[in-house]
């Protein structure tokens, strides 16, 4: 497997390309790092489309090659711009942990539906 070791990437990287994945986009986005997105479908689309509106993103619609995509990577990297906005947002936002958020939804998930309910349905 060629896993990629994201936790790596966002202490280092200078930019994100990726087909929209929204937790890839958000962790990067906290991380202070602007990006371009080449959404791969709805919802990913809509999530880019509020990056763009927030100026940490540059989204790439419709067909691409090589040479447009490293072009606009070289944008990214080269205007300030992008790259304030994202780390303004980071700022902004340091105190968000999507963990943290996970298992608020957990627990209250947790006291609506209780684990002995849940045993007893899988035990049939």
């Amino acid at each position: 497997q060629n896993l990629v070791d994201i936790a790596r990437l966002l202490t280092t990287a200078d930019a994100c390309l990726s087909y929209g994945a929204e937790g890839t986009m958000m962790r990067f986005l906290l991380a202070g790092i602007p990006q371009i997105i080449m959404p791969g479908h709805v919802e990913a689309a809509m999530a880019a489309a509020r990056f763009e509106r927030l100026g940490v993103a540059l989204v790439l619609r419709g067909v691409q090659n090589a040479q447009s995509i490293a072009a606009n990577l070289r944008f990214l990297v080269s205007h300030s711009e992008l790259r304030d906005h994202a780390q303004n947002f980071s700022e902004r936002h340091k105190w968000w942990q999507p963990q943290a958020a996970v298992d608020r939804v957990l627990a209250c998930l947790g006291e609506l539906i209780p684990l002995e309910s849940c045993e007893e349905s899988t035990d049939a």
